[in-house]
């Protein structure tokens, strides 16, 4: 059986607050005296299985004992042989108390206690600690701890140690600096062989006793990439050498490395970052110097450079800019053979110097450090450069909207944010001012906006046009209507009658294509396919799965991912596909008639096939199965014009829905509580707007529970019934039950039943 020894940190927090001192001043005395004294409290021990246990008194104190680093949900898990220190902290308020005996104890022995006679003295930070290490047995113990006469407890257990996860010893980029310098620290997890990078993503907390005093600043948590968490620590006024801590979590054990750091003082001269030209750079061979990528339908581009220009600044022993300054580059890593366009540079009459920076082929971040040649305890770091293909990524491309059922169809001017989310294979954002062209077939959308950490918005604006303008060129296609006359049909495929002109219910299975309240939005830009690097080399291989995507994007005007377009003679776009008419009139015709779509290659032509290959900057070998030639990437959201004016149908819920004559008939309640159901819908059988309420009111009998609906956001197919309960009041008597229906604008539309007891 093998184990693993690992010392782990965990605090636990103590904490006693005083509600209304009267007066005294916070002492070993006073505590005693809340605690034992004249003050009662309950001091019955409180224990839980989880992280957290916690003791309130009757006078306001609290004892909270807490394994830190655990999920609050959880029960604490210590592996076998390891250690870990447990730090008691009493105040009254925010005062510490020193001087108060505390007291340790276990229930079942699975761990000792160091010191063996398990007590400690509070120090001048109000912070008691003793070290708990678990033996070979394992099991689930009780730790208690008392403080005067108040005591809390809380579960744990010692399980085997098999393969851990280890963070190694951290290294810092450079290992000492000057005032107001910075350092990258960097913490790296591996298996317990040390052997193979732990690649999970895990966040990993940094401090340093500099950061906890105010005199310097840490990334206080970062998340690994690739086994690896980087921090930048930046000084202040440390002056001193520094210990930075780094901790992290894994399946409820705690890793924790420490290190030192030379912080020069002011005296000694710095050397200062000041900018960087561009903070992300495209990877070797996929981008160039200042390539772009232009949207076909905007005027907009973003650079993919391979290349950083960034500068820093010298300065003297009394603060001023140094000139004629020697200056050595390196990089904070070197993966994926990046490299200094100058390793070394002068800096000017006010200090500046600059270094290039060239990319690499592996997607990563980097760091440059600068360092005074003459002197190389002085030196610094650059702000974070990310390395990524920066080419929008098909599934990495996403829409919103702030609202998917505006009150549009009879209102001008109602606005809708729509939002894009991009990123690209790596699920990095996209760099800033990547282009994103928009289109609608009703209604008004502003054409494009450019992205700002991976994402943008336009506005989308409720006008002309809201019907298919020019009308569809199919006798048999045509835009569904309550009032209308097409069948509203049952389950199986029998007419309601529900949509005779004189009738005009909502049809619960809908009426079909084509919907007249919908609006189908469609965002586009250039981009890559999308393939899963089974390996790992960061490119693309024969073999690998990938999405062949059509070459071409069009609005989805009917949804039904077709691309149909149609001449005034009826006769289809080149490229578009055939409808199917196997029924006519009462058919659910398709309705692509007007879509459109991005003519990427200017040949007139729709292009609705893949091409075979992968598109994507990360092919590593043009014509092996993939091709760096990019392709519109593109997605469709559909938000709905609701209508203001409601059409409402009444049926008692023990009644055939099917049938036409079950509507709006006397529901009894004299013989027990009835449920009447209201259908709701706008004039092309889809939802009202987002917020609308429905409402019940009686004249007769009581209704029972809730008396209101509302309509949510969406723009899903259909309707949500609203029901209400009506009992009998006691009294033979015959009224009205009213459903009352008000739209966010103010637009009410009333229907009523009779209600007999």
């Amino acid at each position: 059986m093998k184990y693993t020894v690992q010392v782990i940190t965990y605090i636990f927090f103590v904490c006693a607050i005083l509600i209304g001192c009267e007066g005294d001043e916070p002492s070993p005395e006073n505590i005693n005296a809340y605690l034992n004294g004249t003050k009662t409290s309950d001091t019955t021990p409180n224990s839980d299985d989880s992280s957290t246990a916690i003791v309130n008194t009757d006078n306001g104190y609290i004892l909270s004992v807490n394994f830190g680093g655990a999920s609050s949900d959880v029960v604490p898990n210590l592996m076998a042989e390891s250690s870990v220190q447990v730090n008691v902290i009493l105040s009254i308020g925010e005062q510490a108390q020193s001087g108060v005996l505390v007291k340790y104890s276990l229930t079942y022995g699975l761990a000792t206690i160091d010191p063996v006679i398990a007590t400690a003295i509070t120090n001048e930070n109000g912070v008691a600690s003793v070290v708990l290490t678990a033996g070979n047995q394992v099991g689930a113990d009780t730790l208690t701890v008392a403080v005067e006469g108040l005591t809390a407890s809380i579960n744990f257990s010692v399980s085997e140690s098999l393969t851990q996860v280890v963070m190694q010893p951290l290294t810092l980029l450079p290992a000492s600096i000057g005032a107001k310098g910075s350092s990258t620290v960097s913490a790296k997890l591996f298996d317990d062989t040390e052997q193979n990078i732990f690649t999970s993503p895990v966040t990993v907390f940094f401090t340093s006793g500099c950061v906890d005093a105010g005199l310097a600043t840490i990334d206080t948590s970062v998340t690994t990439i690739n086994g690896i968490a980087q921090a930048t620590y930046k000084d202040i006024a440390c002056g001193q050498v520094d210990t930075i801590t780094a901790t992290t979590t894994i399946a409820g054990n705690l890793l924790q490395q420490s290190t030192t750091l030379d912080v020069q003082d002011a005296a000694v001269g710095s050397i200062n970052f000041i900018a960087l030209s561009n903070n992300f750079l495209a990877l070797k061979g996929t981008g160039g110097s200042g390539s772009t990528i232009i949207s076909p339908t905007s005027n907009s581009d973003f650079t993919r450079s391979e290349t950083a220009t960034l500068t820093f600044q010298v300065f003297d022993i009394s603060g001023e800019p140094a000139a004629f300054e020697q200056v050595d580059f390196s990089l904070s890593t070197n993966v994926g053979n990046l490299t200094l366009l100058n390793n070394s540079g002068q800096s000017d009459v006010n200090g500046f110097v600059d270094v290039i920076v060239q990319s690499g082929s592996v997607a990563s971040t980097l760091r440059v450090v600068a360092t005074l040649t003459d002197n190389t305890s002085i030196s610094t770091i650059s702000d974070l450069l990310t390395i990524s293909s920066g080419v929008a990524d098909y599934n990495s491309f996403s829409l919103s909207v702030s609202n998917y059922n505006p009150e549009a169809w009879e209102i001008d001017g109602v606005e809708v944010l729509v939002n894009a989310y991009v990123a690209d294979h790596f699920n990095n954002p996209v760099p800033n001012g990547t282009a994103i062209a928009f289109t609608t077939e009703f209604g008004q959308i502003e054409p494009s906006c450019t992205t700002v950490n991976g994402q943008c918005s336009v506005v989308w604006t409720s006008s002309n046009p809201r019907v298919p303008v020019p009308t569809f060129r199919d006798e048999n296609t045509a835009t569904r209507w309550l009032g209308g006359g097409t069948p509203c049909l049952t389950s199986i495929g029998l007419d309601t009658g529900f949509n005779e002109p004189d009738i005009a219910y909502p049809c619960p299975l809908g009426l079909g294509q084509v919907y007249g309240n919908r609006i189908s939005i469609l965002a586009h830009l250039i981009g890559e396919e999308s393939f899963a690097d089974t390996n790992g080399n960061g490119v693309y291989d024969v073999g690998e799965a990938y999405t062949d995507l059509a070459s071409e994007a069009f609005r989805d005007d009917n949804e039904d991912n077709i691309f149909a377009g149609r001449y005034a003679n009826g006769e289809l776009s080149a490229g578009a596909q055939e409808a199917i008419d196997a029924c006519g009139a009462n058919c659910l015709q398709l309705g692509g008639d007007n879509e459109e779509f991005v003519d990427f290659n200017n040949d007139g032509v729709y292009q609705g096939l893949g091409n075979g290959v992968l598109n994507s900057v990360l092919c590593q070998e043009e014509g092996n199965g993939c091709t760096k030639q990019l392709l519109p990437i593109w997605k469709n959201i559909t938000i709905l014009q609701a209508g203001s004016h409601a059409y409402i149908s009444l049926i008692e819920a023990d009644l055939n829905a099917d049938d036409v004559n079950n509507y709006y008939m006397p529901v009894d309640i004299s013989t027990g509580a009835k449920t009447v159901i209201a259908r709701v819908a706008d004039i092309h059988n889809g939802r009202m707007p987002a917020g609308t309420t429905i409402t019940f009111e009686t004249g007769n009998g009581e209704i029972v529970g809730p008396n209101s609906c509302k309509v949510l956001n969406s723009s899903t197919y259909g309707f949500e019934p609203c029901s209400v309960v009506i009992k009998g009041d006691g009294v033979s008597d015959s009224a009205v039950l009213k459903v009352i229906v008000k739209t966010p604008s103010g637009v009410i539309t009333m229907a009523e039943v009779v209600i007999q007891d």
